[in-house]
Formats: structure tokens, sequence, C-alpha cells
């Protein structure tokens, strides 16, 4: 009995199985369907399309720094900006530039970014907002998660050149914010970033502002002594001498040592503007004339393939779903049948052995 439901059940299998062939004849057979279906979808694809705004996309571009700073310049970095993670000394030492995509998508410049008012011309008229008004929000999460969605930074590994491109509703703003992205990144390494000589340069700074308080305090000690001991190169006092010889040498030591240090200075000054990377923009963004989206041809014809293979799919369901109704009422007509004819066959059996 099991072996029989389940050879039955291995026809109906066998049975529903179509080729591509029966299939391209059900879905030919309800052509009508399907090409009103496909149309339909079409359209309200194609409507939908319509009612989104334009998109478009500036981008700027930057060449790759050359390799002349040093290993504290990139400590200092990384102890500067903690969320772009901890990086190997190997890929700051072969290209500076490298950590220029992090320093963009870092929340540091984003928040400048977001900051900066913006100014486009409409219909003859000047607008001028800022990034929070753009996205609608006061939330600086929200408005920093929105301006990495419109912002894409790429990183050229062959050729070390970075591109910052934005997406907007306006090709003005587009090119601003890309042009101002790159203004940042420039304002970021020539006051905020801190290189070995820029270290060094800080240090000595304060050692000189030290020792100039320490020499004016040297010279307020010679002048007073100078000043109560009026005649004191005529003296005899040893102990008067010896005095004035020691804050006279003390006012020595301390101008030697502050023209050391101003020497110093300078030296390191120059050497922090060698090590500075300098920005040099290939590309700078402008308001592009063609939009980048939405793609609405290619979006139509989309919705009407899927409109397409949708409505096949119904067709071809509906048509199984058909067969396999037919099946099952011709199994229960059989089965009637067989009811039926028992008690026909019951009775010649019982005349044949009165017979």
């Amino acid at each position: 009995m099991t072996s029989n439901r389940l050879y039955e059940s291995k026809q109906e299998m066998g049975r529903f199985n179509l080729s591509f062939s029966e299939v391209v004849r059900i879905v030919l057979s309800r052509w009508k369907f399907v090409s009103l279906f496909a149309l339909g979808t079409a359209i309200c694809t194609a409507i939908i399309v319509l009612l989104i705004p334009n998109k478009y996309t500036a981008t700027s571009t930057i060449l790759p720094t050359s390799t002349d700073l040093t290993k504290k310049g990139a400590f200092s970095l990384n102890e500067m900006m903690p969320d772009l993670g901890s990086m190997g000394m190997s890929f700051w030492e072969k290209s500076p530039s490298i950590l220029y995509p992090e320093i963009l998508k870092s929340r540091f410049l984003g928040e400048d970014v977001l900051r900066k008012n913006y100014s486009i011309t409409k219909k003859g008229k000047t607008i001028t907002f800022d990034l929070y008004e753009y996205f609608k929000t006061d939330n600086p999460d929200l408005a920093y998660k929105s301006l990495h969605k419109i912002t894409a930074i790429d990183y050229n590994k062959k050729t070390g050149i970075v591109s910052v491109s934005v997406t907007t509703r306006d090709a003005q703003l587009s090119a601003q914010i890309a042009n101002y992205y790159i203004q940042c990144l420039d304002e970021f390494n020539k006051h905020k970033r801190k290189t070995g000589a820029g270290l060094n340069r800080e240090f000595i700074e304060k050692r000189m502002a030290d020792t100039e308080k320490q020499l004016e305090q040297a010279e307020e000690n010679l002048k007073s002594f100078r000043e109560k001991n009026l005649n004191y190169f005529r003296s005899t006092d040893p102990e008067l001498l010896m005095e004035h010889d020691r804050l006279f040498r003390e006012v020595e030591v301390k101008t030697k040592v502050y023209l050391t240090l101003s020497q110093q200075y300078e030296l390191a000054a120059i050497q922090e503007k060698k090590e500075l990377p300098v920005i040099q923009v290939l590309d700078v963004a402008k308001p592009p004339t063609l939009k980048s989206g939405p793609a609405r041809a290619k979006t139509t014809i989309l919705g009407l393939l899927m409109g397409i293979l949708i409505s096949s799919i119904m067709v071809i369901a509906q048509q199984q779903q058909f067969i396999k109704s037919n099946d099952i009422d011709i199994k229960r007509l059989i089965r009637k049948l067989r009811f039926v004819r028992l008690p026909q066959t019951i009775k010649k059996t019982e005349s044949i052995k009165k017979g």
C-alpha cells in the first residue's frame, strides 16, 4: 500500500515538472495578461522614479604627498586623532597620503563640514544654509550619518590619488562640499597635525618664554644692585664685588641661552614647514551639468522585466493549480464509481451461488 502511494506521488511530481517549451507555451497562451501586467508595472515604476529628484555628483582629487615626514609626526597624528586607529609605520613611511581617507572620514572633519555655511543660487536668489538645515535635523549623530551617506572617499593604491565625491540634489552644493573637504584637510595638516619638528618647536618656544622671564628677572636684579651701590666699581669690599659679578654672570648666561634657543627655534620652524605635507589638488570640484541619478530609463526597463517575470510565475502557478484541482476531481469521481458498482457486483455473485 505504501509503495503504491509513493509511486503515485512520484507520478504527480513528474506531472508538474515542466519543460522550457511548456513554460513558453503556457505564458504565450496568456500573453494579454502578461503584457498588461508588465506594462502596468513599468508605468508604476516610471511614475515612482519621476517623483525622485535628480542627484548630482561632484568630485575633487588630490595628488599623493612625498615621503619626507618623520616617524614622530605619524605618532603625534595618531595621538591627536584616536579614531584613525592603529596603522603600521610602514604604511605611513610608504606614503603619508594613505591616511588622508581616514582623516577625511573622521568625525573631527565631519563636524566642521556640517557647520559650514553654503550658498547656492536658485532662480536668481542666493540661499545660505548649513548641512544641519539641509538634512533637516539638529542631531549631530544623524547629521554625521547622513553626511557619510552622500560622501564617497576613494584611495587608489597604485597611484596614491585620493578622490572625494559628494552627491546631493544640487550641483552647486555638491561641488562646494567636495572642495571644502579638501580645504579642511589642508587646514588640518597646517594647524592641527604635529610633526617631530613641530613638537620640537613647541618645546623650544616654551623654553624661550621661561628663559626670557628669567633673563628679565636677572637684569632687574643687576639694575637694582647698581642703583643701590652707585660706587660699587670703586669699592674695596670683596663681598660687594662678588655679588656684582654673580649678578652680571647670571645676565650673561641667560642672554646666551636665550640667543641659542632663538636660533634653534628658527631652525625648528623651518624644519616644521618642510615636514608638513602639502595638499596638491589635481581636480577642483565643479558643479556638474549632468545628473548622476536616478537612472530612470534603466529602472523602468527593470520594472518591465520584473513585471513579465512575476506575471509569468502567476500564470504558471495558476495553470498548475488548475491541473491539480482537475486531478483531484477525477480521483473523487473514480472513487464514487467504485462505491456505486460494488453493490451490483455483490448481487451478481450471490445469484451465481444460488444457481
